[in-house]
């Protein structure tokens, strides 16, 4: 944005200075008194072949600042573009890196719930008196808002002390017939 602005100012600048000499330059009546200078060579003013001369001369000029002008606002309006289609493949290239760390942790998590459930299985741990407290250690090392026990019939007992019915809720269907299931969105019921 600041090259856009500087580049606009510059324009600008230039369309004004390039106005300003196309006025004087065309304007007959004022031409000799704001260009004419004693010469050397002829001791006096500039004559007319001189001043078509001088004219000419500074129509170049200007003509060869527009054309640079125009060149230099293609390129910056190119390498600005370049700028921008670099910057969005960079984003979502992060983009694109930062879902395969969440996909690994959240599949790690999901293994340990597996390992939790398996552990708790085999040791016969089904009371949420003997499960809850087990599970508030793993919510304080990973930082979790809640983890839960869920009973075959459907009601959730949470490490957050909240007692709520998950029948409803695909996950516990899911659990029902052996399938793990990760939610990307769940509505939470108890907040």
């Amino acid at each position: 944005n600041i090259f856009l602005h500087i580049g606009r100012m510059f324009l600008f600048a230039f369309m004004g200075t390039a106005g300003f000499f196309f006025r004087l330059l065309l304007d007959n009546g004022q031409e000799r008194e704001l260009f004419s200078y004693p010469r050397a060579d002829t001791g006096g003013f500039m004559d007319h072949t001189q001043w078509k001369e001088t004219r000419t001369y500074v129509l170049y000029c200007l003509a060869a600042t527009i054309l640079l002008s125009a060149v230099f606002l293609l390129y910056f309006a190119s390498a600005k573009r370049g700028i921008e289609a670099q910057a969005e493949e960079q984003l979502a290239e992060v983009t694109r890196q930062y879902t395969a760390v969440i996909q690994t942790e959240l599949e790690g998590e999901l293994n340990t719930v597996r390992a939790l459930a398996s552990v708790f299985g085999r040791l016969g741990l089904t009371d949420r008196e003997q499960v809850l407290p087990l599970l508030l250690e793993r919510v304080r090392l990973k930082k979790l808002k809640r983890m839960g026990l869920v009973t075959a019939e459907g009601m959730a007992f949470t490490t957050d002390d909240l007692v709520f019915q998950v029948r409803d809720r695909e996950y516990y269907r899911r659990a029902l017939q052996g399938e793990a299931s990760l939610q990307v969105l769940l509505v939470d019921r108890t907040d």
